[in-house]
């Protein structure tokens, strides 16, 4: 979980399933073994002073971000013109959300 008040971001970290790495890596789009992505879903939190430990959250928006482990994978790297191709955190790491007002 990350805070910057009154922003309050729940984290999911999602890796490669380990039956992946069986797939051969021609027809593979999983990424390679170190890769993940970040999603992480936004929140504004707001309490009251009769309440200060019931917090009231208000969904902002939805944040993703990849980690591409290209060391990997066979068809990565920084000049790849289709990083979906390796995979879904590469292709986050390249094309980042940002929360946004729903």
């Amino acid at each position: 979980q990350e805070c910057d008040p009154p922003v309050i971001k729940n984290v999911i970290e999602w890796q490669r399933p380990d039956w992946a790495s069986s797939i051969p890596s021609f027809i593979d789009f999983s990424g390679g073994d170190s890769s993940r992505v970040l999603q992480k879903v936004c929140c504004e939190g707001t309490s009251s002073k009769e309440s200060p430990k019931a917090v009231d959250l208000k969904l902002l928006g939805l944040e993703l971000s990849g980690i591409d482990g290209n060391d990997d994978v066979g068809n990565s790297g920084e000049g790849s013109t289709l990083p979906f191709l390796n995979g879904p955190a590469a292709f986050f790491e390249t094309t980042r959300s940002n929360c946004r007002d729903l």
